[in-house]
């Protein structure tokens, strides 16, 4: 959990899910990543972790053959 953020990936997609409220339950749903292939396999994308450098850091498994970002206009 990242504060009032938490990730999770679901192939195709990895969600950023936000409590705006405080209650404890996502109020909104963004999607960071789509289009990874994987679906229901657990060859899919998976473990998001921060590492010391701030970064963002995942595995994915040989099922995820590509990764997409969002498009430029939705950042």
């Amino acid at each position: 959990m990242l504060g009032n953020k938490v990730i999770v990936s679901c192939s195709p997609n990895v969600y950023l899910f936000t409590d705006t409220d405080g209650d404890g339950k996502a109020d909104k749903k963004e999607i960071l990543f789509s289009g990874i292939s994987g679906v229901d396999h657990d060859h899919g994308v998976h473990a998001f972790v921060f590492g010391p450098d701030g970064k963002l850091y995942f595995n994915f498994g040989n099922e995820s053959k590509q990764l997409r970002t969002r498009t430029a206009s939705r950042r």
